[in-house]
């Protein structure tokens, strides 16, 4: 117990380093060897340190960003996803507990767009999307070569830039729709697999990180919360 809680102070004091000196590399390095030894341990306590680790590594994160610190940013970020990916990724409250993207979602869409007459163009928007999306997920190492090429983006080639330009087009259409929140969903709940089941955790940041790219459609709070 006593070398458990010695890491966690460890890694808030490291923390502190980095807030005082963040172009320091080997603050980052000693945080992330801190964070391994950290997680390797099971006790009573570890559940409580763990939310406090999670928010003083968010808070970091959001301080480096704030001072242009990108790339000291993007290194928090990824310890992030790495160690703490249930706490990035909760489950949303309407979806069951799952690994995997859950399909019924765009099904439901479907049949929504097709019942209520939606014109030609979403209904085809839609169509293109759930293709590039079922593409994506039933070849996956492919895929996540791409992202982390930074091909899910607007001209981004291969399958992650045509997923990237029908999830756009696909997720305007349903901007001022009860059903806006359903293409974000979806990318968030792939962007779960890949960090958890894949342990693409690199692939896994930058699919969200290139949503940044599409500013013109406002999320529910909630799933807007999730996203960042």
């Amino acid at each position: 117990m006593a070398e458990s809680k010695s890491s966690f102070d460890q890694i808030r004091q490291t923390i502190l380093e980095i807030y005082a000196a963040p172009s320091v590399q080997d603050h980052f390095v000693n945080l992330s060897r801190y964070l391994s030894v950290w997680d390797e341990k099971d006790y009573a306590s570890k559940e409580f340190e763990g939310i406090k680790i999670f928010e003083d590594l968010q808070g970091l994160c959001s301080f480096l960003e704030n001072k242009s610190l990108n790339a000291q940013a993007d290194e928090i970020f990824r310890l992030i996803l790495h160690i703490f990916p249930e706490k990035y990724f909760p489950s949303l409250p309407w979806l069951k507990d799952s690994e995997d993207v859950d399909y019924k979602l765009l099904e439901d869409a479907g049949f929504v767009i097709k019942s209520r007459k939606y014109p030609d163009y979403v209904q085809e928007s839609f169509r293109l999307f759930q293709e590039q999306f079922h593409k994506a997920n039933h070849k996956l190492p492919a895929f996540i070569k791409e992202v982390e090429m930074s091909m899910f983006r607007s001209n981004g080639a291969g399958s992650a830039g045509e997923l990237f330009r029908t999830f756009a087009d696909f997720a305007e259409h349903l901007d001022t729709t009860n059903m806006k929140d359903i293409p974000w969903t979806m990318i968030n709940q792939l962007a779960m697999k890949l960090n958890n089941r894949m342990n693409a955790y690199n692939a896994a940041y930058l699919l969200l990180k290139g949503l940044e790219e599409i500013r013109t459609i406002q999320l529910t709070p909630g799933l807007r919360d999730n996203l960042n």
